[in-house]
């Protein structure tokens, strides 16, 4: 991931361009939770946010966080990253699907990347409005 955020995204930032500043790219960080994660995994309970693996904000340095320490605050994109899976997470289909489906103006990626050594293959799915795309 940081390879694919300092080798490649940091390059695409432009001036007057939605990603305009490195400090736009997050590795690692809270985004608000969806409503219906319990129903995803099973789970009784979620906490109010989940750390995504690359997460793209509107402005440089942003957080989830409100001015009340809520987490309300989304991002224009996460990208969530498996490698040496051979497709990608379901999972991380769903719950991206879901989060497009409730955050205007965003998009979110599920990829899925392996080894050269087991015949490279790279797998990515775009979902926006709720749909994949």
């Amino acid at each position: 991931m940081s390879l694919f955020c300092f080798g490649h995204l940091v390059g695409q930032c432009t001036p007057g361009g939605v990603l305009h500043d490195p400090a736009q790219i997050s590795i690692e960080v809270a985004v608000p939770q969806i409503p219906g994660q319990p129903d995803l995994t099973g789970k009784a309970r979620s906490k109010a946010q989940v750390c995504k693996d690359i997460v793209i904000w509107p402005r440089p340095r942003m957080v989830c966080w409100d001015a009340q320490g809520k987490p309300t605050v989304a991002p224009l994109s996460v990208i969530e990253w498996k490698h040496n899976q051979g497709e990608v997470s379901g999972y991380d289909l769903e719950w991206l699907c879901e989060f497009s489906a409730r955050t205007a103006e965003y998009v979110g990626y599920a990829v899925s990347t392996n080894l050269p050594s087991q015949g490279f293959t790279l797998s990515c799915t775009r979902l926006f409005g709720g749909q994949r795309t």
